[in-house]
């Protein structure tokens, strides 16, 4: 090769000339050394001119093999010319020639990600020991194939040590955030995630996410400010707007739910979005009155063309609104709209669940939720039950929560009692995986022998129960609300597994959830246990994400097998009212408590706190315990604590629990500069200790079913003030061992409060009538009894039904 030509090859190179390059080396192909032919390959592949550059690395890797650059960009030019298998090919060769590359590694492994081969890519990496140790790239191939898998924890401790080789690695960060969330981590997923926006303030999946981790985490003030910002920043996606109101109404705030749907078109822009938002939002929080109106322009806008109408009533039935997609075809076809392709997807649902378009329009509102749930329960009135079991009998448990709430600490008191009754072969229990031992009553169920089972996990629960073989089939679930699904699935493979006697499902949406599951199985008796008012009656949040709840309650209440028990006579009243049926159908069977066992255990702490917090030994105590949320009017008891103090310089309030709205009770404290007066301590399991401190028990709830708290505080002698909310009444004597307020206004309340405070020597006979009563109407045992009874009743209805239903053959083997 002459020094010219090498010397206008470099010139070239150095002014990134590479068509001069390309151009020189072509004409002097014959002559080129090692490094003009390097020079050449490269600039040939910075042009695009992938054959060129094949075919100079073809000659080059021949003439110098043991360079491995030039098979390299062979595979490199094959790849990019689409000649995927030969690339890989090049890519396996240069392993075995040149193992210490690490390019094919990557490629090799890359390639197998994108065809979906997870397992393959870990197990090519495990092939290559050392070779790939600290390699950044590889890792996080193998990081994304275990997680691609459900191979969580495998997935973690990649993610792990990339983090630690790239502190700053902000994928590494956010999938350890995603993962700790999905397990319900949330502490340690907000750090992470917290982290990873500190690395990349724009990382949009990590944005999207950590608004939903405060949310879990009950910092809900903060939540919303990020869900907000997420839907501001993506307007045309609908989930965003929802996870902003969700939100806001755990805070409380439907006002402030209002406003926000009137502002949304400001966001979305001049399209059909700009009504359809508002329209699906403001129904959802029961605004109807707005909602109806804007249904009214959606409507307008279906009958304009057919690509609006697809759109809408494709997005109608992604949320399952079938009776509106209905509508709106309606009217589309009469405005000569072709309606075929859309009308042919609401046939499908019908179809499947056995509904016709008259029987839609027949209904004021109809969800594919409730037609899917609908088809199930009239496709299990075909199935025979199992044959009941004799006594004694399993019990399983059904409860999506183990959390220090009352319902919880009901659901263990009787699990506990039911444990040690000879009437009952196994107690066992059936809850969300994933929980906190340290912020639930898990610890405490399993030492008293109760068996716990776990479902509903959420990287998992596909694979949860998988010895069972029982399914329902997918043409039906995939009706259903994703959520919904992820937790039948596997709690029906487990009540097969487990085959309980009874089962005693807790709470409305784990009620339905659980009835249907036992109707699939065939189970021959299941309790089913409301703790407060109808859900309707509660907050709009206890409804809006569970509109299917009264049909579904309905649709199995119709089934003899399932009694449906509440805590109270006010709750009873309610739900009957309610669901449209007679009160006898309702059972009333009252909470019980152990109150030999409820006993101050760490009442030191207790005492620390509040010397720590300059509580004199002195001083009068008006507390509470409940969950900082809307329905317990947190501010109108910071507001009775505030009149109380404005006349008392002895008296302090002390309101403990965790919740959404405990930030928002601090600022408000602190507004009306009372944060010495009115204490805060945070969750608690030792609720006992705190009762032993209290001189009162101050409740101001809206909405109760059988308050806890007023039975607790009554057995440790303390007097109660409570607001007419659900059962309150029935849990304590008013003028003998409480105060019940009919009036809601602060200065009543407090008024009564500085009474029962002043009257020293009526505290001491409110505290010995009030542990006579609440032992008197709440003990264990009577609750346990009771429960017992249900259980025998639907056992013993059960068993004649079976024996009704033999066939010939049962009666001639004599089986009974």
């Amino acid at each position: 090769m002459s020094d010219k030509v090498e010397f206008l090859l470099r010139k070239a190179n150095e002014e990134q000339d590479h068509q001069e390059v390309v151009r020189i080396a072509s004409e002097n192909r014959a002559n080129l050394n090692m490094n003009s032919m390097n020079l050449s390959i490269r600039s040939a592949y910075s042009l695009g001119d992938f054959e060129t550059a094949l075919d100079l690395s073809i000659e080059a890797s021949e003439s110098y093999s043991d360079e491995p650059m030039f098979a390299l960009f062979k595979a490199r030019s094959l790849n990019q010319m689409g000649e995927k298998d030969s690339a890989l090919e090049v890519y396996g060769q240069l392993v075995t020639s040149h193992p210490d590359v690490q390019e094919p590694y990557i490629m090799l492994a890359r390639a197998r990600y994108s065809e979906g081969d997870y397992g393959g890519v870990i197990g090519k990496l495990d092939e290559w020991p050392g070779v790939l140790d600290e390699q950044i790239p590889m890792l996080i191939l193998k990081a994304r194939s275990f997680q691609a898998l459900a191979s969580d924890d495998e997935a973690y401790g990649e993610w792990t040590k990339i983090s630690t080789l790239d502190s700053e690695n902000v994928e590494a960060q956010y999938r350890m955030g995603q993962i700790d969330y999905n397990k319900r981590n949330y502490e340690s997923a907000k750090e992470k995630l917290e982290k990873t926006l500190q690395i990349d303030p724009e990382y949009r999946a990590a944005r999207r996410l950590i608004g939903l981790c405060y949310d879990a985490l009950g910092e809900t003030g903060i939540a919303s400010e990020w869900l907000l910002k997420e839907a501001i920043s993506e307007p045309l996606l609908y989930s965003n707007w929802l996870k902003v109101i969700d939100v806001l109404l755990k805070e409380g705030k439907e006002g402030v739910c209002r406003e926000l749907i009137e502002r949304i078109p400001e966001h979305v822009g001049k399209n059909h979005k700009s009504v359809w938002f508002p329209f699906l939002l403001s129904k959802s929080i029961g605004w109807t009155e707005r909602s109806d109106e804007l249904w009214h322009s959606v409507l307008e806008k279906v009958s304009i063309n057919v690509e609006t109408l697809e759109e809408v009533v494709g997005d109608l039935l992604d949320i399952g609104e079938v009776r509106l997609a209905l509508d709106a075809i309606d009217t589309a076809e009469e405005h000569d709209i072709d309606t075929s392709t859309v009308l042919s997807s609401v046939q499908d649902i019908c179809k499947t669940t056995g509904y016709g378009l008259e029987d839609i329009r027949a209904e004021e509102n109809l969800l594919a939720t409730e037609m899917a749930l609908g088809a199930i329960v009239r496709k299990c009135s075909g199935f025979r039950i199992k044959k009941p079991s004799k006594w004694p009998i399993s019990v399983l448990h059904i409860s999506s929560s183990m959390g220090q709430g009352g319902a919880e600490r009901q659901l263990l008191t009787l699990a506990k009692a039911q444990a040690q009754d000879p009437r009952f072969s196994k107690v066992m229990l059936l809850t969300y995986a994933n929980q906190d031992i340290e912020t639930t009553y898990l610890r405490e169920a399993e030492a008293a022998g109760v068996e716990l089972h776990f479902y509903s996990d959420p990287l998992n629960h596909g694979r949860e129960f998988p010895e069972s073989k029982v399914r329902i089939p997918d043409s039906l679930t995939k009706l259903l609300p994703s959520r919904f699904v992820r937790d039948l699935n596997p709690m029906t493979r487990a009540i097969d597994l487990l085959s309980p006697g009874v089962v005693h499902i807790w709470q409305d949406e784990t009620n339905i959830i659980g009835g249907i599951s036992c109707l699939w199985n065939r189970i021959p008796a299941a309790v089913m246990s409301c703790r407060s008012m109808r859900p309707d009656g509660k907050t709009m949040l206890h409804i809006r994400n569970r509109p299917y709840l009264l049909r579904a309650y309905k649709a199995l209440l119709k089934d003899s097998r399932f009694n449906l028990i509440i805590n109270s006579e006010a709750g009873a009243r309610s739900y009957s009212d309610w669901i449209g049926i007679d009160e006898k159908r309702v059972s009333v069977i009252r909470n019980g408590y152990d109150f030999e066992s409820f006993k101050p255990s760490d009442s030191g702490a207790v005492s620390t706190y509040l010397e720590e917090n300059d509580v004199p030994e002195d001083a009068l105590i008006v507390g509470s315990v409940f969950r900082f949320v809307p329905e317990k009017r947190v501010d109108l008891w910071i507001k009775v604590a505030r009149e109380v103090i404005s006349g008392s310089e002895d008296v302090y309030f002390v309101a403990v629990g965790h919740g959404s709205g405990l930030e928002e009770a601090k600022s408000l404290v602190m507004r009306y500069g009372l944060e010495k007066r009115i204490l805060f301590p945070g969750r608690t399991k030792d609720v006992p200790s705190w009762l032993a401190v209290f001189d009162a028990f101050l409740l101001t709830s809206r909405i109760e079913g059988l308050p806890n708290v007023l039975i607790e505080a009554q057995s440790a002698g303390v007097p109660v003030i409570s607001t007419v909310a659900g059962g309150s009444p029935e849990t304590f004597m008013d003028g003998i061992t409480g105060y019940l307020s009919t009036s809601d206004d602060p200065d009543d309340l407090a008024n009564a409060v500085s009474l029962i405070l002043q009257d020293s020597k009526w505290r001491r006979h409110a505290a010995c009538e009030s542990s006579d009563f609440v032992r008197e109407n709440f003990d264990v045992d009577t609750m346990s009894d009771n429960y017992a009874e249900a259980y025998l009743q639907l056992v013993d209805g059960a068993h004649k039904r079976w024996m009704e239903s033999r066939t010939i053959m049962d009666r001639l083997l004599m089986r009974s």
